[in-house]
């Protein structure tokens, strides 16, 4: 007896539940998340006196990237990436929970010995979620004008 004869979907169909059945592949960027979310959560509460002095990249800079990179995992894993756009309720829920856990981490901070949180180092979290949604966006844009000219010619 086969799955299908089982009544269970094939991958890629819905399940009952509503949530899309999905293969090994397409489960890595999940498991990626599953990774870099508490890793940079780590690395951003370690204290200063651990810190290398000679670390010559901008603060800022660490921060666009490390936003950025899990903007990029969060969307990706929430099957939205390809969708991104600021119209959408479900963009703005997935912005809303990055800018949420930002603050988390940046009052987190103000305990951690030698680190402070900065309400400025919050907006550039926001900016990088931000920054990384306009690219969603630009890409599914060029995606699908790209398979519109396939469909065409």
């Amino acid at each position: 007896m086969t799955k299908a004869s089982k009544g269970e979907p094939s991958p890629g169909q819905k399940h009952r539940t509503g949530w899309v059945q999905r293969g090994w592949k397409s489960k890595l960027p999940v498991m990626g998340l599953c990774v870099y979310w508490p890793t940079i959560f780590i690395i951003s509460h370690i204290p200063k006196r651990y810190v290398p002095r000679d670390v010559t990249v901008s603060g800022r800079a660490v921060h666009i990237l490390a936003y950025f990179v899990l903007t990029l995992l969060v969307f990706i894993s929430a099957g939205s990436a390809g969708s991104a756009s600021f119209g959408r309720k479900k963009t703005w829920i997935l912005i809303s929970i990055i800018a949420c856990y930002a603050a988390f981490d940046e009052i987190l901070q103000r305990f951690i010995e030698g680190r402070s949180g900065s309400p400025v180092d919050w907006a550039v979290d926001v900016f990088a979620c931000l920054l990384c949604v306009v690219v969603l966006r630009l890409l599914a844009g060029v995606r699908h004008r790209q398979f519109a000219k396939k469909s065409q010619g």
